[in-house]
């Protein structure tokens, strides 16, 4: 892996032989203890006699000692080991799980088409020839809904409107008649208008189908917009996503 003028080599993983330490331990064990217990008697002191109760007591004692001595010192060895192979494969353990855990967001979003998630699915769309006042009411009507795609005669997005900007117009115009207006009058009156366009621009972005999420979030966030309305090859609205989603999906 290459970057810039530096090479990164990524070495195989090596596999430490434990197991063979642990079992080299414990025939070294085994052979040290029976040494001791098989060594003769007559070469450990010369005062030893077959007769004499008190010297087979102390060379009895002797090898007592001495075996002490070697398993206390075996334990300790063995235990070292144990607490290095145990800690090392905790250790490993621990931070593969972090890795796991700490996945960036950006990696785990480009795995996820926006197909995948899945997407809302859009059930009404506004024709700019529309009355304005159709558009009113179907927001009077539907509390749940908060924006609506507009699009042209051939069905092609060509914006969004949320419902505080719609409000916020039939306020302004309480003496004006709108039966009469067209959504696209609306709209010339909203690109003048800087109190309404405030709060109806910048709150949509246009998504593709098969975009990942980590592209529609990059697309949503240097809009900073809170939702991603999805069009087909043709330009024509059918799905959305918001913010909320990816968050969502992030928290899984």
């Amino acid at each position: 892996m290459k970057f810039g003028n530096f090479e990164i080599r990524i070495l195989p993983e090596v596999k430490r032989p434990e197991f063979t330490l642990v079992l080299a331990m414990l025939l070294s064990l085994v052979v040290l203890v029976v040494i001791i217990l098989s060594i003769p008697l007559g070469n450990i002191t010369p005062v030893y006699n077959q007769t004499d109760t008190r010297s087979l007591d102390a060379i009895l004692k002797w090898r007592l000692d001495i075996l002490s001595l070697i398993i206390t010192a075996f334990g300790a060895w063995v235990g070292a080991g144990a607490a290095y192979f145990f800690g090392k494969e905790n250790l490993k353990t621990t931070t593969d799980s972090l890795m796991a855990a700490i996945e960036s967001p950006k990696t785990k979003l480009q795995k996820i088409k926006i197909q995948d998630l899945p997407p809302h699915k859009l059930t009404k769309t506004f024709l700019k020839s529309d009355k304005f006042e159709d558009l009113y009411k179907y927001f009077i009507e539907n509390t749940d809904a908060w924006f609506i795609p507009i699009v042209d005669e051939d069905k092609r997005l060509k914006t969004v409107i949320n419902e505080e900007g719609v409000y916020r117009y039939k306020l302004d115009n309480e003496q004006v008649k709108t039966e009469t207006t067209t959504i696209e009058e609306f709209l010339n009156y909203v690109k003048k208008d800087q109190k309404i366009k405030k709060v109806t621009d910048q709150f949509w972005s246009e998504l593709k189908s098969d975009n990942t999420l980590a592209t529609a979030d990059e697309i949503m966030s240097l809009k900073n917009t809170r939702i991603g309305i999805i069009t087909d090859s043709a330009g024509i609205p059918t799905q959305f996503i918001t913010t909320g989603d990816i968050r969502r999906f992030l928290l899984k």
